[in-house]
């Protein structure tokens, strides 16, 4: 009876902590250069916007119709520059451990589809992002610099692209 017991108290602290592990603190910031707020979300020990950028710098794409969804479009070198005070463009380095804090754990034949889902359409994780391509602050050569992108086929891809292309922007807090 009484390694019944323990073995119930022990399967109840691994489900208790494994749903800490997935619950997210969320909140919101707003940005004092405009007033803009944006819906945050803590996601292991980082604060990432859970919204696209959509700070009007002088140097963005001007598509302005979709800037209530996809936020501003920003050259590399400006989303390097655009996110407010005490945030920061993230690296590939973050990326990639944002993108596997939601693959560990999970059979390795749903790995990548069950991480895709978190962060795209929110899933457990609050990131939700959009079938969208995103800056990186890690550059490689003169012209270009890594991104994360997501597409419609629930795929998550590393890509490298041209810095004069226009992308959309994630900060996270310093």
């Amino acid at each position: 009876m009484r390694h019944k017991n323990l073995r119930l108290i022990t399967l109840l602290l691994l489900g208790l902590g494994f749903m800490v592990l997935q619950a997210q603190t969320t909140g919101t910031f707003t940005d004092s250069r405009d007033g803009k707020e944006y819906k945050t979300v803590k996601i292991g020990r980082k604060v990432w916007m859970a919204e696209n950028l959509a700070y009007n710098h002088s140097s963005y794409n001007n598509d302005s119709i979709n800037v209530p969804v996809l936020g501003y479009k920003y050259n590399w070198e400006t989303a390097c520059d655009v996110c407010p005070e005490g945030w920061h463009l993230p690296s590939m380095n973050e990326y990639k451990a944002l993108y596997y804090r939601f693959a560990i754990g999970i059979d390795e034949s749903l790995q990548k589809r069950n991480a895709y889902f978190n962060l795209i359409a929110g899933g457990s994780s609050g990131f939700s992002a959009l079938t969208n391509a995103y800056w990186s602050s890690t550059k490689k050569g003169k012209t270009e610099a890594y991104i994360l992108s997501f597409n419609q086929y629930q795929k998550c891809y590393l890509y490298l692209c041209n810095r004069m292309d226009f992308l959309s922007v994630r900060c996270v807090k310093d």
